[in-house]
């Protein structure tokens, strides 16, 4: 890829380039994704961006390297709603329990009848406190 051999060969020094006199009027990047950002100074205590119509690129990233990360981002935000659901079935175990009914059956009405997801549950639990 163009931009990202250009950007290498830099040592780490700015590169500019003329997209519309490299690539012409449309340059399409469907297989990859740019982190951007406009250069920003600071006016009377406030960050500001530069009028001019050119951007730094940070990063270029594969599409297949984006959408994993995604993905494994979307995973570890279900197993965090998993588990505050597990970690409150104790909290429902719990009033079960001050409501004198038994063990066993707090733990079934609460779905906590397999020991490790109640263990699973009480340390849950006890993380939140």
């Amino acid at each position: 890829m163009l931009l990202k051999k250009r950007m290498g060969a830099q040592n780490g020094k700015p590169v500019m380039i003329d997209i519309r006199a490299e690539f012409g009027e449309v340059l399409k990047l469907d297989d990859c994704y740019l982190e951007v950002y406009k250069q920003q100074h600071l006016v009377n205590g406030k960050w500001v961006e530069e009028k001019e119509a050119f951007y730094f690129v940070e990063k270029i990233l594969s599409k297949k390297k984006v959408e994993k990360r995604m993905k494994e981002e979307e995973t570890k935000q279900k197993i965090r709603e998993c588990l505050e659901l597990v970690g409150g079935s104790y909290v429902a175990y719990q009033r079960l329990r001050r409501l004198g009914i038994t063990d066993d059956e707090a733990k079934l009405r609460a779905g906590l009848q397999d020991e490790l997801l109640f263990k699973l549950s009480y340390y849950l639990h006890k993380l939140k406190d």
